[in-house]
């Protein structure tokens, strides 16, 4: 392939995949489950006020998928590392909790205290929220790689006059299989972060329902209780009458 031809499709490449991998990482700071990447934004103070990224300052661990627990390595800093965090993520419920053995940095010290972050459920309301995220997210990556095929490929027409049509032909296949490949990766990248809202979305309503029925079921279980009782009452008193 003839180095004008490779400095193209070079370009495309590269500039197509910055915004897959940008659309990518939009789509994991707007959490569903505890994604690692959503702090990677937080700046914490230190104890000169300088800002620093998190990862110097603190721990961060998984406990599960939707859960983070945060150990500064100076406990001094536990205020500066929660400010840190809400100031990026205000939607994670957060918690002050008393280290067990296994996440002390000080064995001996029974009172050492971390912060945890849980990720918020997804009710209606943030359900709107994450789908119009994506949305956003989505539809920017997508104009940006259809405008960048387009350059490319007028630049490969400009650059290519005058040269061997079955080298110009070969040279516009190879730029529009590089499209198609990013376009899939986008797809399922995109597809993947639905499914996962969904999913999410979908288990909430189904907690709801089981909470509703298990509330019905008990204000049943004591109403019935309730005719019971007045009834052996009536009986009682029906008895004493005679």
């Amino acid at each position: 392939m003839k180095k004008v031809f490779r400095e193209v499709l070079g370009k495309l490449q590269q500039e197509e995949m910055t915004y897959v991998a940008q659309m990518d990482y939009y789509f994991k700071i707007l959490c569903v489950k505890a994604e690692p990447e959503a702090l990677l934004s937080s700046k914490i103070a230190d104890e000169d006020g300088e800002m620093q990224d998190l990862e110097k300052l603190a721990y961060t661990l998984k406990p599960d998928d939707y859960t983070f627990e945060i150990i500064p390595m100076d406990e001094k800093l536990l205020k500066n590392v929660v400010i840190g965090i809400q100031k990026e993520h205000p939607e994670f419920k957060m918690e002050i909790v008393t280290a067990d053995e296994n996440m002390r940095l000080d064995p001996e010290d029974e009172n050492e205290k971390h912060v945890r972050f849980i990720m918020p459920e997804v009710n209606k309301d943030r359900y709107d929220v994450l789908k119009d995220g994506v949305k956003a997210y989505y539809e920017s990556c997508k104009e940006r790689m259809d405008a960048t095929f387009a350059k490319c490929s007028a630049e490969l027409t400009a650059r290519s006059q005058g040269m061997d049509e079955k080298d110009i032909e070969e040279a516009k296949a190879e730029l529009e299989k590089t499209n198609k490949q990013a376009k899939e990766m986008r797809e399922k990248i995109h597809d993947d972060k639905q499914k996962e809202i969904e999913e999410a979305y979908q288990k909430y309503l189904t907690e709801q329902n089981d909470k509703a029925a298990a509330e019905k079921e008990k204000a049943d279980a004591e109403g019935a209780d309730v005719v019971s009782r007045r009834s052996d009452e009536d009986e009682f008193n029906f008895e004493d009458m005679v």
